[in-house]
């Protein structure tokens, strides 16, 4: 049985790559198969495990653009989810297939707006370049049925006013470079 390791963050600068990379490493010298999938489209764990990433003419990054277009919808200030159109299920981050009846007949549905904060924490330090970033809190909504959400928490909630169980909603935002996400 296969198993699946998804090395993730938000933040930018955290050792994502560099973590993936030698976890992929010392997996594969362990004797073990290991498919490292990029999607970054600055491809640094492509050249990181030796592949010219100037020979790749269309990467997963390509696909996301094409099939996906998450950001677009974000930027029209929508949040939305895929959902298999053959099983009917759903997820959050959409996904280009399905992982349950693994079709790739997928449709967009809108996320729900308001859930109940099911889990959080506050990070305090930040890697260089982000150091003015702490305090901020990240966490995950349950909207029930399944369906959760892994975001920041606006910066106008202060941590000591975060509470497992609480209602909260979700919404679009726009960080200063321009970078579309989402924020609780």
């Amino acid at each position: 049985m296969a198993k699946i390791i998804s090395v993730c963050n938000q933040k930018g600068g955290v050792g994502k790559t560099t973590t993936a990379i030698n976890l992929a490493s010392f997996i594969a010298l362990a004797g073990r198969n290991v498919l490292v999938v990029d999607c970054d489209p600055q491809a640094n764990a492509t050249s990181g495990i030796g592949v010219n990433k100037h020979d790749i003419q269309k990467s997963t990054y390509h696909i996301l653009l094409e099939e996906a277009k998450f950001v677009d919808i974000l930027a029209t200030g929508k949040i939305d989810g895929t959902v298999c159109k053959k099983c009917g299920t759903r997820f959050f981050p959409p996904r280009a297939d399905c992982s349950v009846c693994f079709s790739k007949d997928m449709d967009w549905f809108d996320m729900p707006h308001n859930g109940k904060l099911e889990t959080f924490t506050t990070a305090t330090y930040a890697p260089a370049g982000f150091e003015g970033d702490p305090p901020y809190t990240m966490g995950v909504v349950n909207f029930g049925n399944g369906l959760k959400l892994f975001a920041r928490l606006a910066k106008a909630l202060k941590p000591e006013e975060v509470k497992v169980g609480m209602d909260v909603s979700v919404r679009t935002m726009t960080y200063d470079n321009g970078q579309m996400s989402f924020e609780i």
